[in-house]
């Protein structure tokens, strides 16, 4: 199972969050999270392809 984590507040960050997750769930495959904010839906599709 593959995990990407993403935020769509400009207040929030995903690093911690990738962190943390990745050390409690290690049998997940955690892909490096993006906060989403104010993106483009071109941007964000860009994003997803690229996973």
């Amino acid at each position: 199972m593959t995990v990407v984590l993403f935020a769509t507040s400009g207040e929030s960050t995903v690093d911690k969050a990738n962190k943390d997750f990745a050390a409690t769930y290690p049998a997940i495959n955690w892909k490096p999270g993006k906060v989403l904010n104010d993106e483009s839906k071109a941007t964000v599709k860009t994003w997803v392809e690229g996973l």
